[in-house]
């Protein structure tokens, strides 16, 4: 059994509606069919492509270089489009690929098939991957299509069409293909903070590539027999069917609204939105969740009016408890969510918290707008989107002043700008992102003290200026008010870095078992359990996201990290190059895939100070590497400049095992002070650890 493992330009062509064309005359399409054979072959060969496999009207080719790929492609579809005319549809995709017994696997092969399935007759379109080798070469003019979230691919990929003159490029409306939905969870965020704190640095073993399941093979743990309800997004009612991300946002504040009744369980939303768009039995959907009530509804908006119809549903019989209908200005939308989250609370006979504190608020039907669009483009975590995420959300507080929810994830945008986005060697651009961020969570809080969100936002505030005490307090806050997923992992990340084990873990627990599908809760989990020195436990966690979702950058960055605690550089450095793969940071993911650890480092820490530096890179990740070769001079080197531009992954140099051989230097008992985290320990009651010089 022979296989080879390596990157690869995959294309995917087929004819376009060719079962309609057996259908009409069986003769004619079997003659196109003869001719898409011989003239794959023929053209293919000329640019050194392979012929991987036919399948019906389709066929797989492979290429070692980006160029010959997209030339052939060219070549192919103005062949096709001389008499006979052949209607072909072309995908393109550079990925890491597994060739065995003359077929393909991998993400790569899965990645082109879905790009292709976009596609319209005449047309060839490709990944960014393939556009960034290709971008300089002025024998192709290339067109953004913009980003498209792909079915088992975790990120949204932004699709290039080839606008060479004879070539088609095709609008946004005539693109159906292999699509889910948007945001993958409101965790989003919350994963993009916790990849800076993991520490980037960062293709997994090929055990782990060939273990890529689906969610059903996940164990799920049920919720408790109490009063419980998953809230599955509102179908878009509208006819050109461009009003989804309404029926998600408006899923998603009823399940906030509801998360805040301390007496009902409540399934969040990644969980929930799996079977969005699907056919499926409600009961089927309650016994997969562990929940006895469902609620579901439509939305449609016409102008700034809004049609909203809810159902709860009874899960044991399917019996309605409860329906009604609401057709209001776009303005009320907060006043519908308070009704349905109330009502359902009395049918359900729950009680509302502090229901005589309840403000009757409206919103700018223009600043909901944006601030939904915005709020969905911030969860995909793509530096583009982040971007027309900030326009989005600045748009919405410009037309709404005492919008707190916009305030908030505007803050979360300028922060994630800040930290993770911005390159390191754009210092100033960096700090004044973070200021923004304070300002906006500031002024969050002073519009609505009782919103979890707007608290999280300033639990941020306080990290960065080291004060753990009033961050913690923020966060718990958070979590008094609306004990859901999202505050409920915020806060167990939080205590995990600073090395409250116990009660991170209970907390992250409790987080799972209200979203069990939650990726980025499960990496919490884990992340938690490699600070607490439990690595094999951790490494069964990152396996339990990968069934979930076979890119998950997120998860090959702590697998790299648990690997590195149990000194098996190897796997480490194969984890962080498909992490740095995923990314779409090539040359970084070969050099780890074919270099020692020392290089691969280096490597690393070269890129780190250049614009096109690896996502997350800053001070402390480069002092974490040097403490992998126990260089403690460079270590402290590092961590002080860490300390004075306020990494905000620093908040590991009290927990992470690898700073352990610094630990009893006077410069580390300094840091350890100015960093706060010695009035954090009184705070919390633990004595610091005694190290032997």
């Amino acid at each position: 059994m022979l296989s080879d493992h390596k990157l690869a330009a995959i294309m995917f062509a087929d004819i376009a509606g060719y079962t309609a064309m057996m259908q009409q005359n069986e003769q004619y399409a079997m003659s196109l069919l003869g001719r898409f054979k011989e003239v794959l072959e023929e053209i293919s060969s000329k640019y050194e492509g392979r012929i991987i496999q036919y399948f019906g009207d389709g066929c797989l080719l492979a290429f070692d270089s980006s160029t010959n790929s997209v030339a052939c492609a060219i070549a192919l579809q103005k062949t096709f489009s001389k008499t006979p005319a052949v209607p072909i549809r072309i995908g393109l995709h550079l990925g890491d690929v597994i060739f065995k017994n003359e077929n393909a696997y991998g993400d790569g092969v899965n990645i082109a098939s879905r790009i292709e399935s976009l596609g319209i007759p005449g047309a060839i379109l490709l990944s960014r991957p393939i556009r960034d080798h290709i971008k300089n070469n002025s024998d192709f003019l290339l067109a953004s299509l913009g980003t498209f979230d792909f079915k088992n691919v975790s990120e949204p990929m932004e699709v290039f069409a080839v606008a060479n003159p004879g070539l088609v490029v095709p609008k946004r409306d005539e693109m159906h293909g292999k699509l889910k939905d948007l945001p993958k969870n409101q965790g989003s965020f919350k994963l993009l903070v916790s990849i800076v704190l993991i520490v980037s640095t960062a293709f997994t073993s090929w055990y782990l590539l060939t273990q890529n399941g689906s969610q059903d093979n996940l164990e799920i743990p049920v919720a408790p027999t109490a009063q419980s309800i998953a809230v599955l997004p509102f179908t878009d009612m509208s006819p050109e069917k461009d009003q989804e991300y309404l029926g998600d946002g408006l899923a998603e504040d009823i399940i906030t609204a509801l998360s805040g009744n301390k007496d009902l369980i409540v399934i969040g939303r990644t969980s929930s939105f799996q079977f969005k768009g699907k056919q499926v039995d409600l009961r089927e959907v309650g016994e997969k969740l562990g929940v006895n009530t469902i609620l579901e509804g439509s939305i449609q908006k016409s102008g700034n009016t809004v049609k909203i119809t809810a159902q709860l549903i009874n899960v044991k019989d399917g019996s309605h408890i409860w329906s009604e209908k609401w057709l209001r200005g776009l303005n009320d939308i907060f006043i519908i969510q308070d009704e349905i989250s109330e009502q359902i609370s009395q049918k359900l006979m729950m009680t509302i918290d502090n229901k005589s504190e309840k403000k009757i608020r409206q919103v700018n039907p223009e600043a909901y707008d944006a601030y939904l669009m915005g709020r969905q483009l911030l969860f995909t975590m793509l530096p583009d989107n982040v971007l027309k995420a900030k326009g989005y959300l600045l748009r919405a507080v410009k037309k709404d002043s005492t919008f707190v929810e916009a305030f908030a994830f505007l803050s979360f945008a300028y922060g994630t700008l800040g930290q993770v986005i911005y390159p390191p060697i754009e210092y100033e651009k960096r700090v004044n992102a973070i200021d923004s961020s304070f300002k906006l969570a500031k002024k969050s809080v002073s519009i609505d003290d009782n919103n979890s969100t707007a608290h999280i936002a300033m639990s941020g505030v306080y990290g960065y200026n080291y004060d753990w005490v009033a961050a913690e307090k923020e966060l718990k806050r958070a979590v008094e008010i609306n004990p859901g997923t999202f505050e409920k992992t915020e806060l167990a990340d939080f205590l995990g870095n600073l090395g409250i084990f116990d009660e991170a873990l209970t907390l992250v627990k409790e987080a799972i078992q209200l979203d069990p599908l939650n990726t980025n809760t499960i990496l919490s989990y884990g992340h938690i359990l490699q600070l607490s020195g439990q690595a094999d436990e951790a490494i069964m966690q990152v396996n339990n996201v990968l069934k979930i979702d076979s890119l998950s950058m997120g998860a090959y960055t702590l697998l790299g990290h648990c690997y590195v605690d149990k000194k098996e550089y190897r796997n480490a450095l194969l984890a962080w190059s498909k992490q740095h793969e995923t990314y779409g940071n090539y040359k970084l993911a070969e050099t780890y895939r074919h270099s020692d650890f020392t290089t691969a480092m280096k490597a690393w820490m070269k890129q780190a100070t250049t614009p096109n530096a690896p996502y997350s890179a800053n001070d402390f990740t480069i002092a974490f590497i040097y403490s992998m070769f126990v260089d403690k001079e460079n270590t402290f080197k590092f961590i002080d400049l860490a300390y004075k531009k306020h990494a905000s992954n620093i908040v590991m140099l009290k927990t992470n095992s690898n700073f352990d051989f610094i630990r009893s230097d006077p410069r580390y008992t300094d840091l350890y002070h100015k960093l706060g985290f010695d009035k954090y320990d009184d705070y919390k009651g633990v004595v610091k650890p005694k190290y032997k010089k």
